[in-house]
């Protein structure tokens, strides 16, 4: 259970990236390049696959502590929007994808989640130019990044922010 200063601090989106540099950077284009990585079957499957919804991507690792914390909070937005048509893709950072199967597994991660075990050097997360986690990037139902380097909190007001203007 998260200590109430450290929740505190979460939801302001103060202590919660695990992150080898201090400034993100990387592409602020809109225009969505596509990407393809295997899931935790080893199947492949791509953002285009996802047309049509709105995509929320999360970057994460199951060895990052704020990862792990907030990992309720997203479970529970998961299930909350999925009826909305708004589609989670988790894009791990890990490098052990033995671990990483198994955390999906143990934590009953039962949207779609994907990863290189390539660690930082995700291509995915290089792509996007992610340098910290957990990160949130949301596209659109016509595929246009429409938010990007979020945390958890800024991505659920803008997820909210989008259903809300389709009325």
């Amino acid at each position: 259970m998260l200590s109430a200063a450290f929740a505190g601090l979460l939801s302001l989106g103060i202590a919660n990236s695990c992150s080898p540099a201090e400034d993100p950077t990387g592409p602020t284009s809109s225009i969505t390049p596509a990407f393809t990585q295997n899931d935790t079957a080893g199947v492949p499957v791509s953002l285009n696959d996802f047309r049509g919804s709105i995509v929320v991507v999360e970057f994460w690792a199951s060895w990052c502590g704020p990862c792990r914390a907030q990992r309720p909070w997203v479970r529970d937005f998961v299930a909350r929007t999925r009826d909305s048509g708004v589609a989670m893709i988790g894009v791990s950072l890990d490098y052990d994808l033995d671990a990483w199967r198994s955390y999906v597994r143990e934590n009953s991660l039962h949207w779609t989640q994907l990863s290189d075990g390539r660690y930082w050097d995700n291509a995915v997360a290089r792509q996007f130019g992610i340098s910290a986690t957990p990160t949130f990037i949301i596209f659109d139902r016509e595929g246009q990044r429409v938010g990007e380097r979020m945390s958890f909190t800024q991505m659920e007001k803008r997820i909210g922010e989008l259903l809300a203007a389709e009325g």
